[in-house]
Formats: structure tokens, C-alpha cells, sequence
């Protein structure tokens, strides 16, 4: 008799080759922390690492990353996170606050939406400066705050963080993540848009 096979093999294999067949792809360098000096940006950014931290932390709650902690959540699910998305709504509800504070705002970006390689992460930028709906054609002084890739607390500027992106998949739009979290009986503050 030939025994069953672990229901849990074929995704077991592909965490093993993962790693190697994503490694095709470039993605932009992070300022590190000590780069960060502007205020509010520095303010926002120790929120964000704060939240990183605190997510680690947390016994409840397993956090994962990257395409291999994908397909962990994935296949696992129970109380493992770190879906691109888990990230987004964990970095969004932790520095929105904060961001507000400062007279900043933050709201979502997504790339290649509904496509094999979506990927979802946070903006965070001055409203004085730059409008939501100008964002992707003039970032400079806007920033993404991403935990998705490493499992840490990774800002870059929003302009090298579009550019790699662009390079990668050709599709980025913005995304109102504080219409999502309005109560449904709220009209939405915007829309998505497209570059």
C-alpha cells in the first residue's frame, strides 16, 4: 500500500523554488531610517516602524512576507498574516493617524491590480504640496511606506518606488483607502485613478 501524500506537499515544493523564480524581477532600494530626517516624514516613518515592530510582536498573530509568506498565508491561513494587503491595512490604520497630525495624509497605491502580481502598499505626502489626483505625475515629496517584500519597515520615494514598478508591470493606480474604511452609508471621498 502506498501511503497518502501530505495534502500540504505541492505548496511545501513551491516554497522551496519560490525564492528563486522571483528573484526576476528589480525592486527599489529603501532609504534606510537615518535618511529620513524632514519632519513630519521622520514622525510618520518611527509610526510605521513602530507598527512593524508591534506586528512581530504580537503572539496572536504570525506575520509573514513576500512571495514566500504568500503562499504560507495562503496555504496556512489560520492566524498567519502577511498578505500584501494585511500589510496595507496594517501600515494605513498605524500611520494615517499620524500622517493627519502633521497636516500629511495617507492612501493606497496598487500595482498591476487584479493581475498575477498585484501588489499593494501606502503613500504618505503633504497635501499642501501635492494634490491625491497628481500624485503619480509629479511624487516628488511623496513617499511608500511597504512591509510586504522583507517583513520590515521599507519607505522609499514615491517617484524610484513608480519607476521600478513601471519598469516591472506598466500599471500603478492610487487607491482612497479611507473611502474603503468609511461606514458604508459614507459617499466615497474619490477614485481610484490610472497612469
Amino acid at each position: 500500500m502506498i501511503p497518502p501524500r501530505p495534502r500540504h506537499l505541492p505548496c511545501l515544493l513551491l516554497l522551496l523554488v519560490l525564492p528563486f523564480i522571483s528573484g526576476c524581477r528589480t525592486y527599489a532600494t529603501p532609504l534606510e531610517p537615518d535618511e529620513i530626517t524632514t519632519q513630519p516624514l521622520k514622525t510618520i516613518n518611527d509610526a510605521f516602524i513602530k507598527a512593524v515592530a508591534d506586528a512581530h510582536a504580537d503572539p496572536n498573530v504570525k506575520w509573514h512576507s513576500g512571495w514566500v509568506g504568500n503562499t504560507f498565508v495562503n496555504t496556512f491561513g489560520g492566524a498567519n498574516k502577511g498578505l500584501c494587503t494585511d500589510w496595507q491595512e496594517m501600515i494605513y490604520d498605524a500611520v494615517a493617524p499620524v500622517a493627519r497630525k502633521h497636516g500629511w495624509e495617507a492612501t493606497g497605491i496598487t500595482v498591476d491590480e487584479h493581475g498575477r502580481w498585484e501588489h499593494h502598499a501606502v503613500i504618505v505626502y503633504n497635501p499642501r504640496k501635492i494634490k491625491w489626483d497628481k500624485l503619480l505625475e509629479t511624487p516628488d515629496g511623496a513617499y511608500v511606506m511597504d512591509g510586504w517584500l522583507r517583513g520590515t519597515p521599507d519607505t522609499y520615494p514615491l517617484g524610484i518606488w513608480i519607476q521600478t514598478e513601471l519598469d516591472n508591470y506598466g500599471i500603478v493606480q492610487l487607491e482612497d483607502l479611507a473611502a474603503e474604511k468609511a461606514p458604508a452609508n459614507t459617499p466615497p471621498a474619490g477614485t481610484s485613478r490610472t497612469k
